[in-house]
């Protein structure tokens, strides 16, 4: 959950809305809700993690934690966003070797974090264009 309080923490602001952004860029209003489901999935698989899973697999689990939090700190905080991009190259790493962890073995718990992997690959792209651009 402390995760979560990062990106309520550090917000956008007018800083973001400043920003030369593509053209495919989401709406505002879909980040908040996108991030919303992805929270609630990642605490079922992180109660899943912490009650059946390996020490290995919630050492991984814990640290996409970490870098998912520090993602806002770094772009919406400090309005860094090549560090911000650095961080989430990490968080999406880090998401694919758990997603590597659990494919043979834990179907359901694959395929719930399956739409984590791919907001943060549209994450990551958004962030990659927002640094080109500005």
């Amino acid at each position: 959950m402390l995760t979560a309080l990062t990106g309520m923490l550090f917000l956008p602001g007018t800083w973001y809305e400043g920003l030369y952004k593509p053209n495919w860029t989401p709406p505002n209003m879909v980040f908040p809700i996108m991030w919303s489901i992805l929270y609630l999935i990642d605490i079922c698989v992180g109660a899943w993690v912490i009650q059946k899973g390996t020490k290995q697999l919630l050492f991984i689990w814990l640290l996409q934690l970490l870098f998912n939090g520090f993602w806002s700190y770094w772009v919406f905080g400090r309005h860094h966003l090549f560090l911000g991009l650095l961080d989430i190259i990490l968080l999406w790493l880090t998401i694919l070797l758990f997603l590597l962890q659990v494919i043979n073995k834990h179907k359901v718990i694959f395929t719930l974090f399956i739409p984590y992997l791919l907001w943060v690959s549209i994450a990551m792209i958004l962030n990659l264009n927002l640094w080109l651009l500005n």
